[in-house]
This record gives C-alpha cells, sequence and structure tokens, in this order.
C-alpha cells in the first residue's frame, strides 16, 4: 500500500478527530495512525486482512525481521529447556553468540529496529521480547541472517520436540555463526 502525503495527512487528522470525539468503531485508529507516522504502511495490511487491500510486496528487511525474530523466539525458549549444565556450556562458550536476543543496531539497523519495535509493541506479535530495548549498540543484521540459515538448515525436526525444542547441538550450531 502507498499513501500520498496528502493522504497520510487526512487520515491523521480523522484519527485525531475519532481520537477527540471518543467514536468506538472497528478500526484501530491508533494502530493506523502508528503505522503511518513510523512509515510502516506493510503492517496495515498484515494486521487487517480482512480489508482485502491490494496484495503488495513486504519490504525485504522486513520478512527478515520475521525470520529472526521467529528463529530468536526457538533459540530462546529451547534454551531455557536445557538442562544447567548445558545451559552453562553454551553459556560460557566464548565463541557462541549469547542465547538471548539483545535487538538490532540503533545507529545503523534502524529500520530493522523499527520493524522489530512495531511487531511487538504495536502488533502484538512476537510477545517474549515485549519490554526489551531493541537497540543492539553494534551491528548484527549480517550475523542473524547467517544464524537464520543455520537455523533453517537446523529443518523442522525440533517442532516434533515440544516443548524441549532445539537440541544443544542445533543451539550451537546457530550461534556459532
Amino acid at each position: 500500500m502507498e499513501l500520498s502525503p496528502g493522504e497520510k495527512i487526512i487520515i491523521g487528522m480523522l484519527a485525531d478527530i475519532k481520537n477527540h470525539l471518543d467514536i468506538d468503531g472497528n478500526i484501530d485508529h491508533q494502530f493506523v495512525e502508528n503505522a503511518i507516522l513510523n512509515d510502516h504502511l506493510w503492517a496495515i495490511e498484515w494486521q487487517m486482512p480482512g480489508m482485502n487491500f491490494p496484495k503488495t510486496n513486504t519490504p525485504p528487511h522486513v520478512s527478515e525481521v520475521v525470520d529472526i525474530l521467529d528463529m530468536w523466539e526457538v533459540v530462546e525458549r529451547s534454551f531455557e529447556g536445557l538442562d544447567q549444565a548445558e545451559r552453562d556450556e553454551i553459556e560460557n562458550n566464548d565463541d557462541l553468540y549469547q542465547p538471548r536476543f539483545v535487538g538490532f543496531d540503533g545507529n545503523n539497523e534502524t529500520k530493522y529496529m523499527s520493524v522489530a519495535r512495531f511487531f511487538v509493541n504495536d502488533m502484538d506479535r512476537f510477545q517474549r521480547f515485549h519490554g526489551r530495548d531493541f537497540n543492539s549498540h553494534l551491528p548484527c543484521v549480517s550475523r542473524y541472517l547467517d544464524m537464520v540459515s543455520a537455523f533453517k538448515a537446523c529443518g523442522r525436526d525440533w517442532l516434533e520436540r515440544q516443548p524441549a525444542g532445539l537440541t544443544k547441538d542445533e543451539i550451537i550450531k546457530i550461534l556459532s555463526r
């Protein structure tokens, strides 16, 4: 979906009116306004599929953030399911990335950080990461994408091992990227 600057202003003004008059309705005007103000128009289509918007391409960085957050949810949950000795082995290995999603670089990966925050805070997705800062203070995207490749190479067998999830060796393989 694309909106002209004028359409963005009109929608913003309508949201202000709806908010001021406390009008009930089916459309979450605050969400729409936040999506427009944060340049996440793709999110309106994701959040309101019943509106039958014409299908547009989701920006590539949005798809990458989804893959990254999906991976981190599984890695963190699986890590928590390991016994203490296995967790210690991973945490004490200086060659591995730590098993906790820390976000994206706020200076150089702002579009990734913004999308992650929007998914968690505005779209109520990936709630495991709610309350986190999302600013890693160092570039992470390239490494995360390598980790996603390793995660996908693990296959989907981990789904059958629920609630355990990934094995220690699979987590190590992912975190070593």
